[in-house]
């Protein structure tokens, strides 16, 4: 089976990164500790986890190259060393990742849902994103002066409270003031700004974006989770091109926006023994809230009834805030970690076997002989897939060391009886947390949970998006409509 020659070069071209990620987690988990412990003071405790960060990134890639610029006996010997430090590094990777996720729980809840952060303001809608999670940008004013865009907006801390941001950058000028700044912005696009944070002994530039275009006139609270929607949703910097192409599905939307974007709505609660979540029932204290925020807030997307995942192009500029109401994820998908026998024979059947890299599953319910095959490989083989953990139980290790980019999880990790409803959605939860921390969006897939043959095959749509073969996966989906007789 034969791999994309890419990711060969990527791997080379990247064989420290684990090393460099285990520093990068280690660090930010340790500064975030001590931001927990000064209390709420300590909002810029993330920013200079991130300076922290960044410093050792530059020295562990600086030592990386010093490595690579040895004489060839050393050069050889420095990576039968880093080999040894990869998987220790990958090791302490996992600690780090399980140990953040047990704030990240503390903080989100099982049962509040991510909230969006839209404003509609002066005939535009505004939403934002970054930071640490602890603070919250509102807009109070936009307004147009010789053809420039301004915006008032205003920083506070995310759970009451007074912020202490004294200068904002943005559009090559900066402006002082005391939370509230008068800014240049972008019309129908991102306006990148850095906000200067005194929180702390030392200030601390963090980097948020915004997102400001001109208002549809409708009321836009966001992307709904509540449940599937009948027509394509309103998408800030994104055009319909056609109606939900699946009808029969009770399980499944999609979607098609301009752009080469696609939105595709799974489900979570249907025939499942799992309750309707409910905002504003949490029982998280500030604490807890502060303590893990922003992760929460990424988590708190997957726990709606109903998921979106927005599906872009991967040097597509996401309008700033869509990712507090959907899982982004990018294509082309190309390390993909398959826990669903349902989805991965459906990926067989597109023949996008390739972009498969880890399985979470048992050898039992693998058809294919091609991928069967991939397993038994010698480790850094070309095309060779590894196996790594089960739907609920992953094994962190293998997924930080091969970075897999997409998680597809079996239906089996949602609540199959009231007994064990909270304890499943807990390891749903954490699973999800963890994903976040690792930069790998999770598609839940729940083909098998379909009542037709016909609805099952409208899944082909999905993955035919998800992994380049939208015309493959209608063909598919065309054929079994056909053998259905529809």
């Amino acid at each position: 089976m034969y791999r994309k020659a890419g990711r060969n070069k990527v791997r080379k071209q990247y064989r420290f990164y684990p090393l460099i990620l285990s520093a990068v987690l280690m660090c930010t988990t340790a500064f975030s500790a001590c931001a927990d412990a000064a209390g709420p003071s300590s909002s810029a405790a993330v920013a200079a986890a991130s300076s922290a960060t960044e410093d050792t990134e530059e020295v562990t890639t600086a030592s990386a190259l010093s490595v690579s610029t040895d004489t060839e006996a050393a050069a050889s010997a420095s990576a039968s060393s880093a080999s040894t430090g990869t998987e220790a590094a990958a090791s302490a990777s996992v600690s780090s990742v399980s140990a953040d996720t047990e704030a990240v729980s503390a903080a989100s809840g099982t049962s509040e849902q991510g909230t969006a952060d839209r404003q509609e303001v002066d005939g535009y809608t505004f939403s934002w994103s970054g930071g640490s999670g602890r603070a919250v940008i509102t807009c109070k004013k936009i307004s147009e002066q010789d053809g420039q865009l301004y915006a008032v907006i205003h920083f506070s801390r995310a759970n009451g409270g007074t912020s202490s941001y004294t200068e904002v950058q943005a559009g090559g000028q900066t402006v002082s003031g005391d939370n509230t700044f008068t800014i240049p912005v972008n019309s129908d696009a991102n306006t990148e700004i850095q906000a200067l944070t005194t929180a702390m002994s030392q200030p601390h530039w963090i980097t948020y974006v915004l997102y400001i275009a001109k208002s549809s006139g409708a009321a836009d609270e966001g992307l709904s989770g509540d449940a599937l929607d009948a027509s394509a949703p309103e998408i800030p910097g994104l055009t319909a091109e056609e109606a939900a192409v699946n009808m029969d599905s009770d399980l499944l939307r999609i979607f098609s926006y301009d752009h080469d974007v696609h939105l595709i709505e799974v489900d979570m609660v249907k025939n499942t023994a799992r309750g309707n979540s409910t905002q504003g029932d949490s029982q998280n204290t500030e604490d807890s809230q502060d303590a893990g925020q922003d992760a929460a807030s990424s988590t708190a997307v997957y726990l709606q009834n109903v998921v979106k995942y927005l599906v872009v192009p991967e040097d597509y500029d996401v309008p700033a805030g869509l990712d507090k109401e959907a899982v982004i994820i990018r294509r082309p998908v190309e390390r993909a970690f398959i826990t669903s026998p349902e989805a991965l024979q459906m990926i067989s059947d597109l023949g996008r076997t390739e972009d498969v890299l880890a399985l979470g599953m048992d050898e039992n319910d693998i058809s294919d002989g091609t991928i069967k095959a991939a397993l038994e490989k010698n480790s850094d083989s070309e095309g060779k897939i590894y196996q790594a953990g089960t739907y609920n139980d992953w094994d962190l290790k293998t997924l930080i060391l091969q970075k897999t980019d997409l998680a597809v999880e079996s239906a089996e990790i949602l609540p199959q009886d009231a007994e064990n409803a909270e304890e499943d959605m807990q390891t749903f939860e954490k699973l999800v947390s963890r994903a976040g921390q690792m930069d790998m969006p999770v598609f839940t897939d729940r083909s098998r949970d379909e009542t037709s043959d016909l609805a099952r095959a409208e899944w082909y749509r999905a993955y035919g998006i998800l992994f380049d073969s939208e015309d493959r996966g209608e063909e598919l989906y065309q054929e079994l409509a056909g053998k259905t007789g529809q």
